[in-house]
Order: structure tokens, then C-alpha cells, then sequence
């Protein structure tokens, strides 16, 4: 017999290819890979998101990471050439097979030999998108990390500093986060 909370619970789109390896759903869409290949879906559409692992020749190109809310899947697409990293995120409406949104990783470092990289993504139901960056460089002491959200095309910074930000929490209304001065959240 289920949990009540488990029998509440709502079941998951199945859109993926019975060879595939699913590794998001939720009740509308789900993201999966096959033949190194992400793809996100929903009971009408299939959608090529991008490779899982580094593209040839450099720079080698790849999904580091993603997360899936509803039909929105987030998206965090590295680019690694020599002495350098870059990434930039996206917001995929999956539902249409769209781009809706994207941004840059990290403000940029402005300085040879630099280092843009995501450590989490988070994703809602909304197609709102947050994202903790990293940046630094050759010559830089310390890294700077960054807390965004992009939300309706906009990016805004909500957290800069030489301490992790760290334990991000997105939700339909809020987002939360900790950072030098402890946890802190802000209504979207």
C-alpha cells in the first residue's frame, strides 16, 4: 500500500524513449540522455538540448548541469577551451522546444586566463531561473561567487561575495540561499 503522500503524489509525463536514461521528471516533461545527448520532453514534443560531454575540437562545449520544474528545464552549457572556462545558463520551455531565456554564468572577470563556472541550477514551475556562479582567474587570490535569478529575460544579482554562497532553494514564490551573512531569502 503507498504512503499517503506518495499516492497524492502526481505521476510523471512518460515521453522518454523506452532506450533512454531518464534523469529529471516531473508530472508535465522529463529531461534524458541517450547516445550522450540531452533531451527534454513533454507528452507532444521532443526536444535537443545539447551533449553531455565535451565536444571536439576545442573549445569542447557540454550540458554540465540541468534541473526540471514543470515544462521548464534550466541549463547550464560549459565551454572549455585552453586556460579557459565559460558557462552560460538557459531556461527551456519545453512545451514549445524554445529557448525563453539565458545568460551568462558569472559577470565577466576581465582578465586573461579566466573562469566562469555554475555549481547549481535550480529551475520552478514559472520558468524562473537560479543559479550560484563562481569566477576567477589566474593572478586572483580569492574566487567571487554569485547568486542570480533570471526572470522574464532579466538577470539580477542577489548575492556577491568572496564567500560560497551556498544551499539554494527555489519555490514558486521564494528564493533562498546562504551566504557570509547567513540564510537569507527574497520573495520573486
Amino acid at each position: 500500500m503507498l504512503a499517503p503522500a506518495a499516492a497524492a503524489a502526481s505521476p510523471s509525463v512518460d515521453c522518454a524513449p523506452s532506450a533512454a536514461k531518464v534523469l529529471r521528471a516531473s508530472a508535465l516533461a522529463q529531461l534524458y540522455s541517450q547516445g550522450g545527448v540531452l533531451y527534454g520532453c513533454t507528452a507532444a514534443r521532443q526536444t535537443r538540448l545539447g551533449a553531455l560531454r565535451g565536444t571536439r575540437p576545442a573549445p569542447g562545449t557540454r550540458i554540465a548541469l540541468y534541473a526540471l520544474a514543470g515544462h521548464y528545464a534550466g541549463l547550464d552549457t560549459a565551454q572549455m577551451g585552453i586556460d579557459t572556462f565559460d558557462s552560460s545558463v538557459s531556461v527551456y520551455d519545453l512545451r514549445s522546444g524554445r529557448r525563453i531565456a539565458t545568460a551568462p554564468g558569472t559577470t565577466p572577470e576581465g582578465r586573461a586566463e579566466s573562469f566562469m563556472t555554475v555549481s547549481v541550477i535550480a529551475v520552478n514551475r514559472d520558468g524562473v531561473l537560479a543559479w550560484i556562479g563562481q569566477r576567477s582567474a589566474v593572478g586572483v587570490a580569492q574566487p567571487t561567487y554569485e547568486l542570480h535569478l533570471l526572470k522574464a529575460g532579466t538577470n539580477t544579482i542577489l548575492a556577491t561575495n568572496t564567500v560560497k554562497v551556498a544551499n539554494l532553494k527555489l519555490t514558486a514564490t521564494t528564493i533562498a540561499w546562504t551566504d557570509a551573512t547567513g540564510r537569507r531569502s527574497k520573495r520573486l
